[in-house]
């Protein structure tokens, strides 16, 4: 297979990083949030279930409760946790609950509908809100308008419900339903009675929220924009499911908020109005924070818990290190033996691609059957939580801030190219990301936002759940030397190329890793190599600091890691060499005629690719 290379014009002018998807460090690998051990909250007495992150053998979960209470007379209620940000499944499972009750009661501070009200809040010139808006500003039903609380948080739940493909409860809940009975204060009453406490919003905001501690905004933005929306998720159900816990340790009637208890306590005269009125089966759809407190005002009404049920409002995909499934792939695996020399047991060298996109994570049987006999697994980098702990740290710039250092023209193309991948994406965000860093993630930015896992993760992962013992050939800081040592002008060079490249793929219409990854799927060595060796070498007339980073990345990329690699595993296969190894790099490693392969042969072994039949 030869490939067409009429649309580009080597390292400087077109697809030069997409190659890093093979060499580079994985990114993906480099700053995964720390996974979350499953919990049930347990509050006031010791039975207020509010949040829980749920681990299952198809992956994590944040659940909210549904926490049913009877009386002896036989009327039921059910405390439905809200959840302002979720996916869209949650939010039609609950409309389609909605339905079997008498009324649901939901939060909303929202204006007073009565003439009398308006005109006294003319008067007084209170009324600075027109229309409804929820608590938080996720729901209201039609002519929502914006209430102080929805100002504080809106644009927050706005940005995280995008970046984390997630819905607004706003838009998921359906108000307009006949039997929806709002039960909360007015604007009016929630600002009056706020005043008189000498509450703030945002006072309670700070109070009802999660530790600031809690989260590290630094690590938090290198896994949004690496693309790891598990990673980010996760980190967000873990405080959201801590901030559930502090509020169910509590007995809230002592809790005299407005944001909290004031609230509750209208929530509660809804309620006992509509079981006056002879509805026998009531949901009260509100905030979880809100749900202690009406377990205890419940119970002082009569009422005991008697069941309690889970709903899944966000997958957090894969928990790392856990199970991974395997689904056979056809054509030519990138896959050799290694034999003879010290070797009692063949070895097995795999040629991976640092990305996750569906096709590339399967398996072929040849590869299932090489790992699952070996004991070893030997990736690039460690994917451990201990050994990654640090790693980020590399990402980090010193100095100036991104803008400053590379320009504002450069800037705005990075915009540009950001805004193609995700129209929430800003360059702001990377500010304090080494421009070298920048530019190799853009490539693989678009398909990390999906926050699929890379084939190395997977390999990892599923070492892991088969007993293999996990070890790495290089250190992050190895492996990325000869990026972190590149000056200003290099750097900003190969951030050039690869806003190049983006902007070539978008006009083209195409992926930027599409044509790398067709080639990597198809097996051929050769096309692979000749795409690799092309992105790192600029023509001749083109400009001669381009040339020299070319080579320099070419060499410390490439020829000095697969010369580390080459002696690290004969090293290995000299201390053990009845131990069965599978060994995973990129492929670029093992196609370059001068590779991992090649040189394990001059040191005496043999290396053979595994062929398959058709």
């Amino acid at each position: 297979m030869k490939k067409d290379t009429s649309s580009r014009s080597g390292f400087c002018a077109s697809a030069g990083l997409a190659a890093l998807a093979f060499l580079a460090i994985p990114l993906s690998t480099v700053a995964s949030a720390e996974p979350v051990a499953a919990a049930e909250a347990v509050g006031a007495e010791g039975d207020v279930p509010v949040l829980r992150i749920q681990e299952t053998e198809e992956g994590g979960f944040l659940q909210t409760s549904v926490l049913r209470f009877e009386d002896g007379d036989g009327r039921q209620v059910d405390l439905i946790g809200a959840i302002h940000i979720a996916e869209s499944d949650y939010y039609r499972t609950l409309n389609e609950r909605f339905e079997a009750y008498d009324s649901v009661l939901y939060e909303m501070v929202k204006d007073d509908p009565t003439p009398q009200a308006d005109e006294e809040e003319s008067e007084e010139g209170e009324g600075d809100a027109e229309g409804d808006a929820s608590e938080t500003g996720e729901g209201g039903g039609a002519g929502a308008a914006e209430d102080p609380l929805l100002q504080l948080l809106g644009p927050a739940y706005e940005l995280f419900s995008r970046l984390l493909g997630l819905e607004s409860q706003k838009t998921g809940i359906d108000y307009e339903a006949e039997n929806f009975v709002h039960a909360d204060l007015t604007l009016r009453e929630f600002t009056a009675l706020q005043r008189e406490s000498g509450e703030t919003l945002m006072s309670a905001a700070m109070e009802d929220g999660p530790d600031p501690d809690a989260i590290d905004p630094a690590a938090l933005l290198r896994d949004l924009f690496s693309g790891q929306t598990a990673a980010v998720r996760r980190t967000f159900a873990a405080v959201m499911k801590d901030v559930g816990l502090a509020r169910g340790s509590q007995s809230l009637e002592a809790d005299g908020s407005v944001l909290i208890g004031a609230r509750n306590e209208r929530a509660v005269e809804v309620l006992e109005e509509r079981l006056a009125g002879g509805d026998g089966k009531v949901a009260m759809f509100y905030g979880a924070a809100h749900l202690p407190d009406f377990v205890f005002r419940l119970r002082k009404m009569g009422f005991e818990k008697t069941e309690v049920e889970w709903l899944s409002a966000w997958s957090l995909g894969q928990k790392p290190g856990g199970v991974t499934s395997v689904e056979a792939a056809s054509g030519t695996p990138l896959l050799w033996q290694v034999s003879g020399g010290v070797l009692e047991q063949p070895a097995w060298l795999f040629g991976t691609i640092h990305i996750g996109h569906e096709d590339v994570i399967r398996l072929h049987d040849v590869v299932v059957e090489a790992m699952d006999g070996s004991a070893e697994l030997w990736t690039e980098i460690s994917m451990g939580e201990e050994a990654q702990a640090g790693a980020a740290a590399l990402l980090e710039r010193e100095g100036a801030g991104l803008r400053e250092s590379i320009g504002d023209e450069l800037f705005a193309e990075l915009e540009t190219e950001l805004a193609a991948i995700h129209p929430m994406l800003r360059a702001s965000a990377f500010e304090r990301m080494a421009t070298w860093a920048v530019a190799v993630s853009l490539p693989l930015l678009g398909d990390q936002m999906a926050g699929n896992l890379s084939l190395d993760e997977h390999l990892w992962n599923r070492g892991g759940e088969i007993g293999m013992e996990r070890k790495a050939l290089e250190t992050v800081e190895s492996q990325t030397r000869v990026l972190r040592e590149l000056d200003d002008a290099e750097q900003n060079a190969l951030l050039r190329v690869s806003l190049t490249q983006m902007r070539e793929a978008r006009e083209e219409r195409v992926g930027p890793l599409d044509e790398l990854r067709e080639i990597y799927l198809s097996g051929d060595a050769d096309a692979l190599w000749q795409f690799v060796a092309e992105d790192f070498v600029a023509e001749e007339e083109e400009d001669e600091m381009l040339v020299e980073l070319g080579e320099k990345l070419l060499h410390g990329l490439l020829n000095e890691r697969d010369e580390h690699m080459a002696k690290m595993l004969d090293e290995q296969f000299r201390s053990e060499p009845a131990v069965r190894r599978f060994v995973a790099v990129g492929a670029a490693h093992l196609v370059n005629p001068e590779g991992v392969p090649a040189r394990l042969r001059a040191l005496g072994y043999e290396v053979e690719r595994v062929e398959v039949a058709d």
